[in-house]
C-alpha cells in the first residue's frame, strides 16, 4: 500500500476510538484520496465482507485502488444484473463476482447484491443519498437495515449542501434517528426541518428549503461530530500547482477554430494536452478538425458513448505515450478519473452546471499527480459567459476547492515546464509572470497580459 498522508493515518485511528457500529463519513476534498482513505480502513482492521457502493462512472476506479493497495483482497465488480443473458464466459465471472468477500456495486445494481452478511460498507459519493424517496436511497438504506452491526464509511467531497434537508437522509441512513425520527416512511423529520430549513406557506401546503445562515455553523458542528474534514488547505502541499486562467472573446467564439489554434500554440510546448467541450458534436468537430488540420495528430475521442473501461484504458494509454491529445465532452471526464497527466488544457464551452465544471477542474489535481509539474487550465469567455465565470468563482471559493489563486512565490509554475528554456528564458519568464501576478486582483479579472496572450 503507498503511503498513507497524515489525515488518512488519522481517518484510520479514528475508526480505533469509535462506538460499535463504528461509522464515519469523510467529506474530503477532491484530490485529497478519499477511496485510498477508505481502503485503509477496511484493511487496517482486517474486515472480512466489504460492500463498496459507488456511482457506475466510479467502479473502474475502484477497480485500479483496489488492485493497486489491497491486492490480496478477492475482489468482484459488479457489472450485470443476475437475469440477464451473458456469454459462458461473462456469467462465469458475473458469478464469482456475486461471491467475492470485497464487492463494488454501482446504486443501480444494489438491489441485485445479497443484502446480508456485510460487516463494512462503503457508500462513495454519499450526497446521492440526498432524496429519501429515491430508490438508490431506499436500497441503500435496505443494506444497513440488514446488516445493524457493519462498519460504515461515507465518502463526499461537498458535505454541507446548500440545501439543509439534503443532508438530513444520509446521516438517518448511517446513524438511525440521530437527527431526529422520521416522520413517515420516505420523509425527513420534522423537528430537524423546522430547525435549519427556511420555510413557507403556499396552496399546496408548507414547504422546507435552503439552509438558515445562521442555522450553519451549528450544522457544521453537529456534522462535525461524525465526520472528519479535510480541505485543500489541508493537503495541497501534497498536488502539483493548478492554475485557472479564462480567454475573453468580445464575439461569440468559434469553438472549432479557437481549438486548432489554441493547440497549434501549444502543441510544441506540451506533451499532453487536452480539449473539452459542453456539447458532444462540438467535441466530434474538434476531434475530426484536429486530423484534417494535423496530419500527425490522431486525438482520443471519449463522451458519453464511450464505456467506462474503454474510457479508462484511453486514458491509462494516452499517459503512457510520449505525446497525446484528448478530446471530450466535460461530463464524460468529470467523475472517477484522473487527468493529472495532462499540463495544459481548454475548456472551449461550458454551462451553467458549476458543480460539474468544478468537479472536471479538479481532476488535473490528484494525488496519483507525478512530481510538482504545474497544470495550466484556460476557460473560453463568451460575451455572454462572465455571469458564469462569477458563479464559477464563487462556487470554488465556497468548496475550498482545489482551485486556487496562485502565491506570487509559486508563480514560476504558470512556465510550461516542458518546455526547454535557458537560464536567461527562464528568468525572464519568471519576471514577466510575477508582475502579472502583482497586477491581479483575483483569478478571474482580465488583465492587460491576458488580452495581449490572446492576441498572441
Amino acid at each position: 500500500m503507498a503511503a498513507l498522508r497524515w489525515y488518512q493515518k488519522k481517518a484510520v485511528e479514528i475508526f480505533g476510538t469509535l462506538p460499535e457500529p463504528r461509522r464515519y463519513f469523510l467529506p474530503w476534498d477532491m484530490g485529497a484520496g478519499k477511496t485510498l482513505g477508505a481502503i485503509s480502513i477496511a484493511k487496517a482492521y482486517n474486515r472480512q465482507k466489504v460492500l463498496i457502493i459507488a456511482p457506475a462512472l466510479i467502479r473502474e476506479n475502484w477497480r485500479r485502488e483496489l488492485q493497486t493497495h489491497w491486492p490480496e483482497a478477492e475482489l468482484g465488480i459488479i457489472e450485470w444484473g443476475r437475469k440477464r443473458k451473458l456469454p459462458e464466459e461473462k456469467d462465469a465471472e458475473r458469478t464469482r463476482a456475486y461471491s467475492a468477500p470485497v464487492q463494488v456495486v454501482s446504486y443501480d445494481l444494489l438491489k441485485e447484491i445479497d443484502p446480508f452478511g456485510w460487516d463494512m460498507i462503503i457508500v462513495d459519493e454519499f450526497h446521492n443519498l440526498r432524496a429519501p424517496r429515491s430508490a438508490q436511497s431506499k436500497n441503500v438504506l435496505k443494506i444497513f437495515q440488514a446488516n445493524p452491526s457493519a462498519w460504515a464509511v461515507g465518502l463526499s467531497g461537498t458535505p454541507i449542501p446548500n440545501e439543509a434537508k439534503q443532508l438530513w437522509n444520509p446521516v438517518d441512513i448511517f446513524f438511525p434517528n440521530r437527527w431526529g425520527q422520521r416522520t413517515n416512511v420516505g420523509s425527513e423529520a420534522w423537528n430537524f426541518l423546522w430547525k435549519y430549513c427556511e420555510t413557507e406557506q403556499n396552496q399546496h401546503g408548507r414547504s422546507f428549503f435552503g439552509l438558515k445562515q445562521d442555522m450553519r455553523g451549528e450544522l457544521e458542528a453537529a456534522f462535525s461530530e461524525i465526520s472528519f474534514r479535510i480541505v485543500q488547505k489541508d493537503f495541497a502541499e501534497f498536488l502539483p500547482p493548478l492554475f485557472v486562467k479564462p480567454m475573453y472573446f468580445d464575439q461569440k467564439p468559434d469553438p472549432v477554430k479557437i481549438a486548432l489554434d489554441w493547440y497549434d500554440s501549444v502543441k510544441d510546448e506540451c506533451a499532453h494536452v487536452g480539449i473539452y467541450t459542453h456539447l458532444r458534436q462540438t467535441a466530434r468537430d474538434i476531434a475530426a478538425a484536429l486530423q484534417k488540420r494535423f496530419a500527425d495528430t490522431v486525438p482520443f475521442f471519449i463522451d458519453g458513448s464511450v464505456s467506462t473501461p474503454v474510457r479508462n484504458d484511453l486514458l491509462v494509454t494516452a499517459a503512457k505515450m510520449d505525446r497525446s491529445v484528448i478530446v471530450g465532452t466535460t461530463h464524460a471526464l468529470k467523475e472517477g478519473i484522473s487527468l493529472s497527466f495532462q499540463k495544459t488544457a481548454l475548456v472551449v464551452e461550458w454551462t451553467t452546471a458549476v458543480d460539474e465544471v468544478v468537479q472536471f477542474i479538479a481532476r488535473f489535481a490528484r494525488q496519483d499527480s507525478v512530481g510538482n509539474t504545474p497544470t495550466l487550465v484556460q476557460f473560453v469567455v463568451g460575451p455572454s459567459d462572465e455571469s458564469r465565470c462569477d458563479i464559477l468563482r464563487a462556487r470554488m471559493d465556497s468548496i475550498n476547492s482545489v482551485i486556487k489563486a496562485s502565491k506570487t512565490s509559486e508563480v514560476a509554475a504558470e512556465v510550461f515546464v516542458e518546455r526547454e528554456m535557458t537560464d536567461d528564458e527562464f528568468q525572464a519568464e519568471l519576471n514577466r509572470l510575477v508582475q502579472s501576478q502583482e497586477k491581479r486582483s483575483n483569478l478571474w479579472a482580465p488583465t492587460e497580459d491576458d488580452e495581449d496572450d490572446d492576441n498572441d
